[in-house]
């Protein structure tokens, strides 16, 4: 009898992939403590996971671990580390950190981040071209004020 493949034989995988350093193994164990998805939920672990993910070079990790430093998940809050880590990931090609740049710039929330509405479209416009739906939600929006 074949059997189905479940969340806990997944984490099995993931953590054996992780134990030699795989990058995504690691982001993806580490989404499964954020989320708590066949795993018990464990935001500091993940945040562990995250950056060590994130240090493999991982662009993916990167967002997700700039956004732990931006809201304090798991870490103490830090907008310095996370705007550094956005960048880190945009620069390396992470559609989902052009957005949250895009983001940044558009709210002028940071002291490390000047607000330019023309910055957040061209990193919506980036975004928006890699395929990521909300930035171009937000690129239209911000085309409508212009008008």
């Amino acid at each position: 009898e074949e059997q189905r493949p479940s969340h806990k034989n997944a984490i099995e995988w993931f953590k054996r992939a992780a134990a030699k350093k795989h990058p995504v193994a690691l982001f993806y164990l580490a989404e499964a403590y954020d989320a708590g998805n066949g795993i018990e939920q464990d935001k500091l672990r993940a945040f562990d996971f995250y950056l060590a993910s994130a240090e493999l070079g991982f662009a993916p990790a990167m967002n997700n671990l700039a956004a732990y430093y931006w809201s304090g998940t798991g870490v103490e809050k830090n907008e310095k580390q996370a705007i550094s880590w956005y960048i880190e990931a945009a620069e390396n090609g992470e559609p989902a950190a052009l957005y949250n740049l895009g983001k940044r710039k558009e709210k002028g929330d940071s002291k490390y981040v000047a607000k330019s509405i023309q910055e957040a479209m061209d990193y919506y416009t980036k975004a928006s071209i890699m395929g990521h739906q909300g930035a171009k939600r937000a690129l239209m929006k911000l085309l409508k004020k212009r008008r």
